[in-house]
């Protein structure tokens, strides 16, 4: 089952809220939203290839006591209808959803053109906005009907190629979840890449050095959590499938500022370039975030110390 299979399948599940509806822009065979429309073909609109026109929608929708939820390419739903998002839906705080599929590089061949790496350095900057990002296929499914529960905008961030489930199942909005619990270096990450970190961490019998913090919920950040390891391992160490600048370490680090004499951070990630095509194998090759990169830069951390 693909991430976005698995997605589909979690939002069917949640048809029988009647006040649910699912906006399209074009791509339900991509983003698995055809399952809903095939069972409750009344409660599904297509929007087309109109991110803007799909938001005004949504916010019209929300005001009647509905709660749309909206999808397209995670590069399309939220720099193409930033103004929408802005001033029709973040202003009024409409309980509107946003799911942004294929994010980061895991678009792979598509290109810069469709790769979203500013998406949450953009929306973390908006009032009332929510923005989640799964770490795998469980997460998907709970935190989509975890966020009906949230009467405000949300935004959530769909990498493909999750794994089915992480080593811990700790899944409550705004938390974070702790997969290890090691001394030397606190390692901070959000979407596909923190089972990665975790396989390397296992593989390479790091468990006792790396505490792995996945972060699922990004606004609001869970920074007491953050604040404790930081404190524990004086070493942070954030990893992501984003834009360095404003991305998960710019909000780590803002959530860090109190601490900034006593914790050594050091921030991973795209490094203020735009992607290109290619494999994602061979995208995160090039952008220093594969296997072999992460184990480097956390072997690198612990021998800071």
């Amino acid at each position: 089952m693909t991430v976005n299979e698995k997605y589909g399948a979690s939002l069917l599940d949640l048809a029988d809220r009647q006040n649910l509806i699912v906006i399209d822009a074009d791509i339900s065979r991509a983003s698995k939203t055809y399952f809903f429309k095939e069972k409750y073909p009344d409660r599904f609109f297509n929007a087309g290839i109109a991110e803007q026109n799909m938001m005004s929608i949504a916010s019209g929708i929300a005001t009647m006591g509905y709660i749309p939820i909206t999808h397209s390419l995670a590069k399309f739903i939220t720099t193409r209808a930033l103004d929408q998002i802005i001033n029709g839906i973040a202003y009024p705080n409409l309980n509107v959803k946003m799911v942004g599929i294929y994010a980061g590089l895991s678009i792979g061949k598509d290109g810069a053109t469709h790769q979203a790496l500013e998406d949450i350095a953009v929306l973390n900057t908006i009032p009332n906005m929510t923005i989640v990002c799964p770490g795998s296929m469980e997460e998907v499914e709970e935190l989509l009907k975890q966020s009906l529960d949230v009467n405000q905008p949300t935004y959530i961030r769909l990498c493909a190629g999750l794994t089915p489930k992480l080593a811990n199942d700790y899944i409550k909005f705004g938390e974070a979840n702790r997969l290890t619990t090691g001394t030397k270096v606190t390692v901070i990450s959000t979407g596909v890449l923190t089972d990665f970190i975790y396989e390397v961490i296992t593989e390479n019998n790091l468990v006792d050095k790396v505490e792995l913090i996945h972060i699922h919920t990004i606004k609001p950040i869970a920074t007491d959590t953050i604040v404790t390891s930081a404190l524990k391992t004086k070493n942070v160490l954030t990893i992501e499938d984003h834009n360095l600048i404003g991305g998960l370490g710019s909000i780590v680090t803002d959530a860090l500022s109190k601490h900034y004499s006593e914790v050594q951070i050091k921030k991973i990630g795209i490094n203020d370039v735009f992607g290109c095509s290619g494999s994602v194998e061979d995208l995160y090759h090039k952008y220093g975030l594969s296997k072999k990169h992460i184990l480097e830069y956390i072997t690198e951390a612990i021998k800071a110390i």
